[in-house]
């Protein structure tokens, strides 16, 4: 952080931090003051008055210290958004299995065929949990967006597994009935899930794209801003 960065810093924060001596957010106003008193003779001695305004100061130089040191924004893992590509790959292929599967609901396709396009829906899923693993692994590593990111994949993939278990566990116990309404709720749900396990994954991709873009168009024009000044 600059130091013209850190003295904006120390006054944005005044207002909330409170010294024995007085509130920081009136710190100039009561300097001031507390000068104007001792040169009328209201009994305060220059001493103190001293005193107060290098506490003042002293304050303020720590603030800015402080905040110098502050740790900068953590960048985002270039890993995890590599890992977030290959999840939105086989999130999009899980939802385009689930819609085919619902789409046989209303078709004379067999309940073998249903459990075939299951397994692939299955497939898909496991691959996703597996990088929805990696993700978890490495979320410390992340940015806060990317942590924010992980920590929505992880409960919605546990939904959707759910979802196609119990939708497979329906169709064994049901062979004959793949058309009537319980199983097309069934394959309707895994399908809902898909669409929407697909849809956030491959927002938080497109987002992360945008991010980079405005993050290199930030970086170039700081650079020419740089160069003008030169």
């Amino acid at each position: 952080m600059r130091g013209c960065d850190a003295f904006r810093h120390f006054v944005n924060i005044t207002n909330a931090y409170v010294f024995s001596i007085g509130s920081v957010n009136a710190s100039y106003e009561d300097m001031f003051n507390v000068t104007r008193s001792a040169h009328k003779g209201g009994g305060m001695k220059v001493r103190t008055v001293l005193f107060r305004i290098g506490t003042l100061v002293a304050a303020a130089l720590i603030l800015i210290v402080n905040a110098q040191k502050m740790p900068a924004q953590v960048a985002d893992s270039e890993e995890i958004s590599k890992l977030l590509i290959e999840a939105k790959s086989h999130a999009v292929l899980a939802e385009n299995d689930a819609e085919s599967l619902e789409s046989f609901t209303y078709s004379r396709r067999s309940w073998q065929q249903h459990g075939y396009k299951l397994a692939a829906i299955r497939g898909h899923v496991n691959d996703l949990g597996k990088v929805s693993k990696q993700l978890v692994d490495l979320r410390s590593q992340g940015s806060p967006w990317q942590q924010a990111a992980i920590d929505q994949i992880d409960p919605l993939l546990r939904e959707m597994a759910k979802q196609l278990t119990i939708t497979m566990d329906h169709l064994r116990e049901n062979q004959s009935l793949v058309h009537m309404p319980a199983y097309r709720d069934y394959a309707h749900g895994c399908y809902e899930l898909a669409v929407k396990t697909a849809g956030m994954i491959r927002d938080f991709v497109e987002y992360d794209k945008a991010k980079s873009k405005t993050e290199v168009l930030d970086a170039k024009m700081d650079l020419e801003t740089t160069e003008k000044v030169d």
